[in-house]
């Protein structure tokens, strides 16, 4: 899966979704349960991103199905949560409420894990959502520690993206510049889209137009590249 994965993000998005997903039936097949709930995790992710809402529910339920008949408590707690951010990008947010809250119970136990630190990260997403951006900053530093700390780079960067939008949202767009600056030299991967549409939001709020229409260009071509049609939304309203 780490290989399927490592293509979608070489800008081979179809070969590589094809190739989890072959990678996937081979785990079913030979029974190893383990191996087929986590490549289902990804499977999730990179459908979901596509904006493929029903191919992901089926990918988490199957992935879930799975977690439950090894007894892995904290990987049918990680379908639950992957399925919550779901909900809240198709709108239903009482749905997402409900899998980002209890449904994620079990993942706090696993300390330095991406089980602890996904869970605050997609929480925060949703209160900012709701407008409860007070909350949605504490979840989001939240998920920036534990993932720190467990030196979950995807997870850490994400959720310092989505921070940056609430310093945008709050009117601090020098604030979003500087908290993204550290992250400007490197390999950005799963977080480019949102961490490129999220720079051109602050730099055309502080006036700097062309850096911000350039910015927002950059994102469009990330999720392009990648298939991510979903943070491509983000990426056109910004660039709008």
């Amino acid at each position: 899966a780490t290989v399927d994965t490592a293509l979608i993000w070489l800008d081979e998005p179809d070969r590589g979704l094809a190739t989890l997903e072959r990678s996937v039936a081979a785990a079913e097949r030979s029974g190893a349960l383990g191996t087929l709930s986590t490549a289902l995790l990804s499977l999730h992710r990179l459908v979901l991103l596509r904006g493929e809402f029903d191919r992901g529910s089926r990918a988490a339920a199957r992935g879930a199905v799975a977690a439950e008949r090894l007894g892995d408590p904290q990987l049918m707690a990680m379908h639950s949560t992957n399925l919550g951010l779901q909900h809240f990008y198709s709108g239903d947010w009482s749905a997402a409420e409900e899998r980002l809250g209890p449904g994620a119970d079990p993942l706090r136990e696993a300390r330095l894990s991406i089980f602890a630190c996904t869970p605050p990260a997609y929480l925060g997403v949703l209160r900012a959502g709701q407008g409860r951006t007070e909350e949605a900053a504490s979840l989001l530093a939240e998920a920036v520690e534990l993932a720190t700390a467990a030196r979950i780079v995807a997870i850490e960067r994400y959720a310092l993206c989505r921070l940056a939008e609430l310093d945008c949202l709050r009117g601090a767009p020098d604030d979003a510049i500087r908290r993204l600056a550290p992250l400007d030299s490197e390999h950005k991967w799963i977080y480019d889209v949102l961490f490129f549409s999220v720079l051109a939001e602050a730099h055309a709020d502080l006036g700097e137009f062309d850096e911000g229409a350039r910015l927002g260009r950059q994102a469009l071509e990330s999720a392009a590249a990648v298939g991510n049609r979903v943070e491509a939304v983000d990426a056109s309203r910004a660039l709008a």
